[in-house]
């Protein structure tokens, strides 16, 4: 079994390094917990201003990195019933503009 403070360093070695000066811009979200649309959902009610602001911080250029826990796949089977309630707020420009990182843990990826 590995210790601790092996798994860290080793996730260290492996973490994608993400250059930034004075003039970089990030916003940093977590915890959007984007569901099915169904009543357990707690991420619909508020889909209307994630996006609006998504498209505000687009405009002037920042960097968007998501930190974990923004879909809720442990408590869907498929990714595809978030896709299809929330597809709008996935903002494909972030991506094709390369200003997009998201991060994520599992216990899997440390060991």
């Amino acid at each position: 079994m590995f210790s601790s403070k092996k798994r860290l360093d080793k996730a260290y070695k492996k973490a994608k390094v993400i250059d930034f000066d004075d003039d970089s811009k990030f916003i940093l979200f977590s915890d959007c917990h984007r569901g099915d649309n169904s009543f357990a959902d707690d991420f619909a009610n508020n889909r209307n201003i994630y996006f609006h602001a998504l498209k505000h911080y687009y405009a002037k250029n920042f960097q968007y990195c998501e930190i974990g826990d923004g879909d809720e796949l442990w408590k869907n089977l498929s990714f595809d019933s978030i896709w299809n309630a929330h597809k709008n707020v996935y903002m494909k420009l972030f991506h094709v503009d390369n200003r997009q990182d998201m991060i994520w843990f599992t216990q899997t990826q440390i060991m």
